[in-house]
């Protein structure tokens, strides 16, 4: 569990809502991020990785994207990589929050990604700002 995740007395019930995420639409795996600091909120995957290292280096490229964004004015809603492997996908997500997506599957649409993200953003706003 990460430290901000102990914080919120709803921190399982904010993984049910990521697990179902990443079930719902087959991603590998889902990360919740403080916009503020950019620390792990939540996290959940379907493949086993070595969490908390991976996390970290995500999280110290994401913050080094968005002191560059600083640098040259710039503000980012978006930000999607692809490679041979997966694709990552970051938003803007509650008022609060960042998430990010990761998934393998190919024929997965960006859009049917973004219209879940929205219908389980209330449920999430709900048990974050408690």
């Amino acid at each position: 569990m990460f430290i901000i995740g102990n914080i919120f007395e709803n921190s399982n019930s904010i993984k049910e809502i990521l697990e179902e995420l990443v079930n719902t639409i087959e991603l590998d795996e889902v990360i919740l991020y403080d916009k503020n600091t950019l620390i792990p909120i939540s996290f959940f995957s379907n493949k086993k990785v070595k969490e908390k290292a991976k996390l970290e280096k995500i999280c110290s490229a994401i913050k080094q994207f968005k002191s560059a964004s600083k640098i040259i004015s710039n503000t980012f809603n978006d930000l999607i990589i692809n490679s041979n492997f997966n694709t990552i996908y970051m938003t803007d997500f509650t008022f609060s929050t960042y998430i990010l997506i990761i998934y393998s599957k190919k024929d997965i649409n960006l859009e049917l990604i973004k219209l879940n993200l929205s219908l389980s953003k209330t449920k999430l706003e709900e048990l974050i700002e408690k």
